[in-house]
Parts: structure tokens; sequence; C-alpha cells
């Protein structure tokens, strides 16, 4: 059975709220493909855009013509899945954001 997935403080949401708007350069309301490769370089995990686009696939989010919009609840969901799987560079990635979110 999967683990249920982490609980987020009012903190680590506010702080996860300002990423996300920092990141969403186009102001779209919706972090995209290169958003999300800037937040991974800036965070220091460097991605290609296969992995990412393979992870935000598995979430069940599209990304038919090799892009794809995240909503602030679909950011939050996709931090969430990070204790659910191996090592990869994509759930480093979203343990570095929830663990700075923490702080």
């Amino acid at each position: 059975m999967a683990a249920a997935p982490p609980k987020f403080t009012p903190q680590e949401k506010a702080y996860f709220e300002k990423m996300f708007n920092l990141y969403d350069t186009d102001k779209s309301g919706a972090i995209g493909l290169s958003e999300l490769r800037n937040l991974s370089k800036h965070l220091g995990v460097e991605m290609s855009e296969a992995s990412i686009l393979e992870t935000v696939d598995k979430l069940g989010y599209s990304t038919q013509g090799g892009d794809f919009d995240l909503d602030f609840n679909q950011f939050v969901h996709w931090l969430q899945s990070a204790n659910q799987g191996g090592g990869d560079e994509f759930a480093h990635l979203k343990a570095k954001i929830t663990a700075a979110g923490q702080k």
C-alpha cells in the first residue's frame, strides 16, 4: 500500500505559493516546462526536458505537444508526490522545495 501524501503546514503552503509565483514568469497562473526547468536549475538540480515531461505525465497531467501547465493546486500535488518514488532527480528537486518551505 502506498504511503499517504504528506500534509503541508500553512507556512509551507505560503512558501510554495511564493515560489510558484516567482517562477510563473509569464504570470499565466500556471507553470510550464521552461518555468519548471528554471526552478530546478535555481535549486541546483539539473533535469532534462524528457525527465520533467515523464514525471509530470506519471501524475496524470497532459504533456501533449511536449509541454504542460500546472496550476498552483497541481504544483502542490506534484510536491506531495515527492515521497512516493525513488531517488531520481525529480524526487530530489521536490524534496529540496519541500525542505526550503519548512524553514
